[in-house]
This record gives C-alpha cells, structure tokens and sequence, in this order.
C-alpha cells in the first residue's frame, strides 16, 4: 500500500523536475530535449527512477482502479484503525528501523536486513499522515546509533515534543557517536 501510494505521489511531484525550474540540470544539455534526458537520467538515482515507473504504472488509466484507487481505500481503512488505538493511548513507542545503523559505506541487504525491512516501523505514521518524531536512544554493541520513534494521534505534536524533551531530561543527551570503521 505504501509503495503505491508514495511511488504514485513521487511521480506527480516530479513532474515539476525538469532540470529548468526545478531538480538538476545536465550541464552537457545542449537542447530542451536534452535538458530533459539528461537531467532527469543522471540526476536521478535508480531507487527514484523505480519508484516514477511504479508511480506511473499505479496512475495510469487502465491500472488506476486495481492498484492506486485499492491502496488508496486500504490507506483509509489503516487511518481508521490508527484513530481506534489513539482513542485508548495517547502516543506510541517504536524502534525508528529493525535494526542498529549498519556501519558507513554498507548496504542494508549487507547488514542483515533486507532492502525495505528498516522502513517497516516509519511507514505507517508516512502513510497515515500522523506525526512523529525519532530522537537518539543509544549504541549498539558496536557502536552504532540506535534510535526510537514517538507516534502519537492528528495534532498531538506539543505532546510528542513533551514526551521527547522529558526522556532527554531524565537521560541526557547523547554524546556525538564517533567514526565507526566497517
């Protein structure tokens, strides 16, 4: 749900990249066309370019209904539940990713997690349209940061700066992590 949503989001904000008003520009471009090819094939990386052609796809006419319009009753349907746990709880603690940074110039599929596995706890409130916030909880075993994310309910930021600014309080700040070498 939240690859077709924000893949199809993505590519209509793009639209406006077109290396003349907005986003990169190839400075080899010796033409409109150009301009256009050339900024958009080098100024964007692969991950973009996957999630435009998705977008794209998801919003065209003859896979509108079965992809983005399904996503988009799901997506409202997750809101739902979501105003159903904030009627009982006033915020929500979560880890920010799966798993502890992984070290400098290393992939994810490299660190034990796969390509999207990190995302899994950030999506729903990027989905939903519900703030939140990430503040530094530690180190890891090896020295990588560690991080926890507030969620909380429509307008509830004041209450999830509060609750961040108490446990900075009661914990202090972290010192700057130092270099880490893989």
């Amino acid at each position: 749900v939240y690859y077709i949503i924000s893949s199809a989001e993505g590519f209509s904000a793009m639209n406006r990249y077109d290396g003349v008003h907005y986003g990169y520009r190839d400075p080899e471009a010796e033409n409109l066309e150009e301009v256009y090819t050339g900024s958009r094939s080098k100024g964007l990386g692969r991950e973009v370019k996957q999630r435009i052609l998705l977008g794209s796809f998801a919003l065209s006419e003859e896979h509108y209904r079965d992809y983005y319009l399904k996503a988009a009753r799901v997506r409202t349907l997750i809101i739902e539940e979501y105003k159903e746990v904030f009627g009982t709880i006033d915020a929500l603690l979560t880890p920010v990713t799966a798993t502890p940074a992984w070290p400098l110039g290393t992939l994810p599929q490299e660190a034990g997690g796969g390509k999207y596995s990190n995302d899994r706890f950030t999506l729903p409130p990027s989905l939903t349209g519900l703030p939140a916030l990430a503040l530094p909880l530690g180190l890891s075993s090896d020295g990588l940061p560690v991080g926890m994310q507030l969620s909380g309910d429509r307008f509830s930021e004041g209450l999830l700066y509060r609750l961040a600014a108490a446990y900075e309080d009661a914990h202090g700040l972290l010192p700057a992590p130092q270099e880490v070498n893989a």
